[in-house]
């Protein structure tokens, strides 16, 4: 069954490797403020070759890429992944460390690995709607799911919860 997955998984990703509305903004900010990021991924390798350059090619260059592959099978929530990507960004403090994220899996990660936790909801695992989708529905309709995904965030605890990607740098400037 997951050998059938896969195969459609790779046969699709490339028609949906989008980043999220914001990344832009977020990769400049990053970028001019030399604060080093990476990614921490439920992809495996070859997933990740497709989905890379094509993520590249929109801006999208992390430091480290990290898949469970590398952690010996040890994938989120577990904070393995984290902290080797913290490792391998010579980040030695914890607490100095965010890992923003769009599924519950991620918020448990960053908890796990004692780091800033951040959920994001537009575009989200939680919501599980395309862009197109979201856009169809109606004012309260949207408003209702984005409460929905916040409400998911706060039960597992994350310690920040933004509407969009575009809302990071003006956090990570709160938090500085």
């Amino acid at each position: 069954m997951f050998h059938d997955f896969k195969s459609i998984l790779l046969a699709s990703l490339t028609d949906f490797a989008q980043l999220k509305p914001g990344m832009d903004q977020v990769i400049s900010y990053l970028n001019e403020h030399h604060i080093a990021y990476g990614t921490t991924t439920g992809y495996d390798s070859e997933m990740l070759a497709l989905v890379l350059p094509i993520a590249a090619k929109q801006g999208y260059q992390p430091t480290v890429n990290i898949t469970s592959e590398q952690t010996n099978g040890i994938g989120r929530p577990a904070p393995a992944m984290l902290e080797l990507a913290s490792d391998k960004l010579e980040i030695t403090n914890a607490a100095s460390v965010m890992k923003v994220g769009d599924s519950i899996n991620d918020i448990l990660e960053g908890q796990n690995a004692d780091a800033i936790s951040v959920g994001i909801i537009d575009g989200s695992n939680l919501m599980g709607l395309s862009q197109a989708e979201f856009d169809a529905l109606s004012a309260a309709e949207q408003a209702a799911l984005r409460t929905k995904v916040a409400d998911e965030y706060k039960k597992v605890g994350a310690d920040y919860i933004l509407q969009s990607m575009v809302e990071l740098p003006a956090l990570i400037d709160s938090i500085s």
